[in-house]
């Protein structure tokens, strides 16, 4: 590699400026957005690229977002519009979800940056809006049968160009909206975040001129790459396989099996072995969010502490088949595609635990997702509401799994007060639910329970996995609890499945228990003194202390 001339201060300074730029985009978009699942759940992401596409920076936002926006800055120049036919002012949008992050919801927008009329970068969101259209709430239609029943499709174009908005695109976008008005502000909201980005990349080029910066671009990208690779070296050379299964489909299971190989500095993660796309159930992947968390669960492993850049990809190989339910081919519905995020991550852990048992935790639960539409029976005016709700997350070789952690999406729940006050819900309890971590020398983290009374009719489109087994343990850890759903009204209780489209009248109550984290160690191994704070905080039952644990909380 050449050599640079490379003043370290400079280099410390315009790398933390570089980061906490799409953080400081973040910012502003979360608190101008409309709708909850973007002011709350935070289910968005931002990064800056250079004028090729290359990852610069990223804030601290969403994996399945952040590894699809590795590449999807470079796939939109080399495939729709190059480098010479953007403009100021332009903002490119698109949904396309081989593109982009995976599903119709994740609108992204490129928005380019220039310096004395020079191309230097691109501002670049991608935001889960809350509805595009399809045959549910949300657009997550679960029981789709292809992506032309899970809403409109948006190819990559300009919705502003040199400024000016396209009103008739716009229009289009909001016609196949449930929630026209919250995705109206939302992707208002997504420009102004855009244009911070815009504003202080510029500001930050113009301080150190294009070539310098360009210079220290080129040894962040080393340096990251440089970290990663030692990392990788720190890992015994060998291949490390692991499986695991899904829930069932149509009396289907799918199973994801991975391979990943050590050699020197480069590590390969092949996929084969992995279930065939899923017909009939828009539970499928595409291979860009397949790519996103195979990143994630490689760098939180083995590498977290360095930020990711386009200098991460080179010392990594990812192979996925086509046609797979991680690799699914168009026009295969991938709606529901998030319930995978964890399965993948998980499954990556697995074949990690055997090349360093430290590494890595046990399986953590899949988050439930639910999407509500509500219908006023007099007005008859929609709303559209996501509620995310969290599980626990696996344990460590030295610690307890957290429990209501959004372990893969990195995303939040909306808080209780909010939805009481914007929704026609009523709460009846949201706690942890006792003997739902995977015993262990430590515990997985708890599940959670959310139960409300729905006061107006409801159309309601659930989607989550882990209910037909737990998430797994390590080193003899136990399952967590898997997770459930009830619905509560006149004919009684009925038990939900994992993914379900139904409508509710007004009066009818939901009960959701989220998976509980594995276990990992010996449950017999764990310390006396930990069984007992566990009971205190009704963690652990009494019953459960003394035929699991082996200790009598009487004494």
């Amino acid at each position: 590699m050449p050599q640079r001339d490379i003043d370290p201060i400079t280099l410390e300074v315009l790398w933390s400026k570089l980061q906490q730029i799409p953080e400081e985009m973040g910012t502003h978009f979360q608190r101008t957005a409309f709708s909850d699942i973007i002011k709350y759940a935070v289910d968005f992401s931002t990064v800056l690229t250079d004028p090729n596409g290359r990852l610069l920076s990223q804030g601290v936002y969403t994996p399945g977002h952040l590894g699809c926006m590795l590449t999807a800055t470079k796939k939109v120049l080399e495939d729709h519009v190059p480098p010479d036919e953007w403009e100021e002012g332009d903002i490119l949008v698109t949904n396309d979800p081989h593109l982009g992050a995976g599903h119709l919801p994740d609108i992204f927008t490129f928005e380019p940056v220039f310096l004395d009329d020079e191309l230097i970068g691109f501002s670049v969101i991608t935001a889960n809006h809350i509805d595009v259209g399809g045959g549910a709430p949300g657009s997550i239609t679960v029981y789709a049968h292809d992506v032309y029943e899970e809403g409109i499709q948006i190819p990559p174009v300009k919705l502003y160009e040199g400024g000016d908005l396209d009103e008739k695109l716009l229009g289009t976008i909001l016609e196949n909206s449930r929630a026209p008005g919250q995705v109206r502000g939302d992707l208002r909201a997504q420009r102004g975040a855009s244009a911070v980005g815009v504003e202080q990349y510029r500001e930050l080029v113009a301080e150190h001129g294009f070539e310098t910066f360009q210079t220290y671009v080129d040894e962040i990208f080393h340096r990251t790459e440089v970290g990663l690779r030692e990392s990788i070296s720190d890992l015994p050379d060998g291949s490390y396989a692991f499986e695991q299964e899904m829930d069932s489909y149509d009396g289907h299971v799918p199973t994801l099996r991975v391979t990943i190989t050590v050699e020197d500095d480069e590590l390969t993660v092949d996929w084969s072995g992995t279930t065939d796309q899923v017909e009939g159930f828009a539970v499928n992947a595409t291979r860009n969010y397949t790519f996103a968390y195979t990143m994630f669960g490689i760098k939180s492993a083995i590498n977290p502490d360095i930020p990711q850049t386009d200098g991460s990809l080179s010392p990594v190989t990812v192979s996925v088949p086509s046609g797979s339910v991680l690799n699914a081919e168009h026009p295969a519905p991938v709606g529901a595609r998030h319930i995978l995020s964890n399965h993948i991550a998980s499954t990556m852990n697995g074949a990690l635990y055997e090349a360093n048992p430290e590494l890595v935790p046990a399986a953590g639960a899949q988050d439930f997702g639910l999407m509500a539409k509500f219908t006023d029976p007099e007005t008859r005016d929609q709303q559209v509401h996501f509620d995310g709700i969290y599980g626990g997350g696996g344990a460590w070789h030295d610690r307890d799994g957290e429990p209501a952690i959004a372990g893969g999406p990195n995303s939040a729940n909306t808080p209780v007060e909010v939805v009481e006050d914007n929704y026609p819900v009523a709460f009846h309890q949201y706690q942890f639910v006792p003997d739902t971590g995977g015993a262990g020398r430590h515990r997985g983290g708890s599940a959670t329970v959310r139960e409300y009374t729905i006061t107006q009719p409801a159309q309601i489109q659930s989607y989550s996995e882990r209910v037909e087994r737990g998430a797994y343990g390590l080193d003899g850890g136990r399952r967590g609890a898997a997770g459930r759903q009830v619905r509560i009204d006149d004919d009684g209780e009925t038990e939900l499945g994992p993914k379900e489209l139904f409508t509710v009248e007004s009066g009818t109550r939901l009960r959701t228990q989220t998976p509980g984290g594995g276990g990992y160690g010996d449950p017999e191994d764990r310390a006396e003194a930990a069984v007992r704070e566990d009971v205190r905080n009704g963690l652990v039952s009494p019953e459960a202390a003394a035929t699991v644990y082996g200790v009598d909380v009487e004494d």
